[in-house]
């Protein structure tokens, strides 16, 4: 198990994190959400839930920082998707 989770996010799985407030479960999300696109996954494919739009707001922001800190028109693609 513990190997599973140091490769990283499989593909083929679906993810839920379950956690208390202040947690980290949107850093957990963007992390993986970051993962998933540098391992190939097409971003229209990738859902990312939150229960507020407050924290959907967060995320949406931290993934375009986390993308935008990174060069190449790779990128390009996943930034246009994002609402």
């Amino acid at each position: 198990m513990a190997s599973e989770l140091a490769a990283g996010p499989r593909l083929d799985r679906n993810l839920v994190v379950l956690a208390s407030a202040g947690t980290g479960k949107t850093r957990k999300l963007v992390d993986t959400y970051i993962d998933l696109l540098e391992r190939g996954a097409d971003p229209l494919r990738i859902v990312a839930v939150t229960f507020t739009e407050k924290a959907a707001a967060e995320m949406r922001g931290r993934i375009r920082d986390r993308l935008y800190s990174r060069t190449g028109t790779r990128w390009l693609k996943a930034l246009a998707v994002l609402p």
